[in-house]
């Protein structure tokens, strides 16, 4: 009887002290475990507070480096001094501050035109007008720039008449079925041959609108006003219009009659006074400019002082001009600050790079140096390789160490138990190496 307690008592307090055990340790574990998850959740907030503040200074470096490279480039096309291109900085900017377009846009604009052979005294006083036309037809600021600047140019105006200009295209355009691009193309190749011709601005661009209102529009609008206006420059050809009685004093005029002298006349045969007068390229656009004019768009380049600064408040009277002007502001923002942290990044970077040159220097002198440190660096690996390799194989010893602890002390509980006489204690020690067991294979 006494060996049955024995027994009993043996296999409760074996029991008892495994359940203890294996009970601290995963108190253990989950205070291990719950501190881990503090750690990460507060490591990660502090990193998320860190890269916030960081955020603005980062955005402001990558902005300032855009605008500042877009304002070199103006810098060497106009080879501006010092001075002046302190003055178109600060108009970038504050054009950049004020208006939909940011400051990075308007220094590309004011490249174009120094492209175009502005000065900088004439890119300061034209670049405002060329971001109302820009806004009033749509375009991207460069491509208006450029071609505001060459029609500017081809028509031997002052830049100080670049509003006239950019306020005739933009009636142009927006009373006509084309766009800015349709325009420049046309302009591009017609516009040296009208200024040559005695062609004003405005009587040249009424020409372009009427042809792109039949469709004749871009290069071909370009071609055949060219083709037109040499053709009318021959002297045979001119003679010819006067024996029909035709106008040579103004374009319009002369067009015009030719179209009424014409419109009588039997198809093949209107055609075939076409191709005599104006050539096969160009008798469809001198068919057309035969017309009567579009009244609405010859008041509009008429009037049309202003035009342009109207259509862009019109273009950004709206939730899309707010936004864009909101985001200008912003930039002009980061700007400000990349501005403001531009002397000690430049600090850094110069002391990284002479101590990268220093390093070359050390490096190049002494090669083996840094051999020995890359095969110390290759063994540092294979030591660590090793031990995560041995870390894995202990991990693996401990948990079958820890399965075989379990099964020998339910053999021990086993043995005491079935050495026991009395079979009620075998049975109780029964039930509990089947629950001890089932207890170690579940944890």
């Amino acid at each position: 009887m006494s060996s049955d307690i024995r027994a009993g008592r043996a296999f409760v307090e074996l029991f008892v002290k495994n359940a203890s055990m294996t009970k601290g340790l995963r108190d253990a574990r989950r205070q291990l475990r719950d501190f881990g998850r503090s750690a990460t959740i507060a490591g990660k907030q502090i990193a998320l507070g860190g890269a916030a503040m960081l955020a603005p200074f980062v955005q402001g470096v990558r902005t300032l480096v855009g605008f500042s490279d877009s304002m070199l480039t103006v810098k060497a096309v106009t080879n501006a001094t010092a001075a002046e291109f302190d003055k178109l900085s600060q108009q970038a900017k504050e054009l950049g501050r004020t208006t939909s377009y940011t400051a990075q846009q308007v220094a590309d604009g004011m490249a174009e035109l120094g492209r175009a052979g502005f000065n900088t005294g004439e890119i300061l006083e034209a670049t405002d007008d060329i971001l109302a036309l820009a806004r009033a037809t749509g375009t991207d600021l460069d491509e208006a720039a450029g071609i505001a600047g060459s029609s500017l140019r081809s028509f031997g105006l002052d830049a100080s008449e670049m509003g006239r200009v950019t306020d005739v295209m933009a009636a142009t355009v927006n009373n006509s079925a084309q766009t800015l691009t349709d325009f420049g193309e046309a302009m591009k190749l017609a516009a040296p041959i009208a200024d040559e011709f005695g062609l004003s601005l405005e009587e040249t661009s009424k020409a372009i609108g009427v042809m792109a209102n039949f469709g004749i529009k871009g290069s071909m609008a370009g071609t055949g006003m060219r083709q037109i206006l040499l053709q009318l420059a021959d002297p045979k050809i001119r003679a010819r219009l006067q024996g029909m009685g035709v106008s040579l004093d103004d374009f319009g005029t002369t067009m015009l009659d030719i179209g009424r002298i014409s419109e009588d006349l039997p198809g093949p045969e209107r055609l075939a006074l076409l191709k005599e007068l104006f050539g096969q390229r160009a008798a469809g656009a001198g068919a057309k400019l035969g017309k009567e004019a579009f009244e609405q768009l010859t008041q509009a380049i008429n009037n049309s002082e202003g035009a342009a600064k109207k259509y862009a408040a019109e273009m950004d009277s709206g939730i899309g001009g707010t936004l864009r002007k909101l985001m200008s502001a912003v930039e002009g923002a980061f700007i400000a600050i990349g501005e403001a942290i531009q002397p000690a990044l430049r600090a850094i970077a110069d002391f990284a790079a002479k101590a990268s040159g220093a390093f070359t220097a050390i490096v190049e002198k002494h090669p083996n140096v840094v051999t020995a440190i890359a095969a110390i660096g290759a063994g540092v690996v294979v030591v660590g390789a090793a031990l995560f390799t041995m870390g894995m194989a202990s991990t693996a010893a401990a948990m079958a160490i820890t399965g075989y602890t379990a099964v020998l002390n339910i053999a021990k509980v086993a043995q005491i138990a079935f050495a026991a006489t009395n079979p009620f204690i075998a049975i109780v020690a029964a039930i509990g190496i089947a629950i001890a067991g089932v207890y170690a294979l579940w944890d």
